[in-house]
């Protein structure tokens, strides 16, 4: 039977409000304070002592101020949970990644910098026989947009690195937009529907496996993508080495991280 492995890299999904640990402290408080103030209510319609009645009452009111203590606390931790699931590191190694290529590019200025683009895809799981990737991090150097987007491991550049696993570039040929498609659906196995969205100012990518620990034989666990508007922006073979060397600190980093 063949083992079905997890990646190790989650995924940007955020938590329904029922997996909320404040949510379960309060729907478990529900039941007891409600039957401690019918509680309350019955034993004010008997003749008994009123000090008796004013403890029962003091009951939900006691109640009510664990819970409110509690909920405080759970959301607390759902904040911490939050934020040890955010990818931050990842971000910011991408982000000397990107200064590091931008410089080595020779883009000083930040409208020049923003000519390129990186950003980070995880490998859906099971990573035996995976259908698709997934992007957990906004685009360095971009418009903020992307995480949460799936791509087919079956096309495309990123999806040609991590089944050959190996790094790969890709030239546009085509100044028009269109033609530009076309290339993508005969030269890259997309079908028309994937490249209706793509963004139209881009010339020049690239894709770099990572592994789940650095050497040979390991599960591709994502792939770090690079796009430029920039014509021929990855043959040059100092970006590329960069690209390279980069690539092996994020998988460094993603072997710490993750594992």
């Amino acid at each position: 039977m063949t083992r079905r492995t997890k990646n190790p890299i989650h995924g940007v999904e955020k938590k329904k409000i029922y997996q909320r640990k404040w949510f379960a402290e309060v729907v478990g408080a529900v039941p007891p304070i409600v039957t401690s103030i019918v509680a309350a209510w019955k034993l004010s319609q008997d003749d008994v002592e009123k000090w008796l009645i004013a403890a029962m009452c003091g009951i939900p009111l006691w109640l009510l101020a664990v819970c409110v203590l509690k909920v405080f606390q759970a959301q607390t931790q759902d904040s911490k949970d939050d934020e040890s699931s955010r990818h931050d590191g990842l971000t910011g190694a991408l982000a000397v990644l990107h200064a590091h290529i931008a410089n080595c590019g020779g883009l000083s200025s930040d409208a020049e910098r923003r000519k390129v683009r990186v950003t980070f895809h995880r490998v859906v799981p099971p990573l035996e026989g995976a259908e698709y990737i997934e992007q957990i991090v906004e685009y360095v150097g971009g418009s903020g947009d992307g995480p949460g987007r799936t791509f087919s491991i079956r096309s495309g550049l990123t999806g040609k690195a991590i089944r050959e696993r190996k790094a790969y570039t890709m030239e546009r040929k085509s100044e028009s937009f269109d033609e530009y498609k076309k290339e993508l659906v005969k030269d890259w196995n997309y079908i028309a529907d994937d490249v209706k969205n793509f963004t139209s100012d881009r010339f020049s990518a690239m894709a770099v496996p990572i592994t789940s620990k650095p050497g040979n034989g390991q599960s591709v666990i994502g792939v770090v993508y690079l796009d430029s508007s920039i014509k021929g922006f990855f043959k040059n073979t100092k970006v590329r080495t960069e690209v390279l060397v980069g690539c092996m600190g994020i998988t460094e980093y993603t072997g710490s991280r993750y594992v």
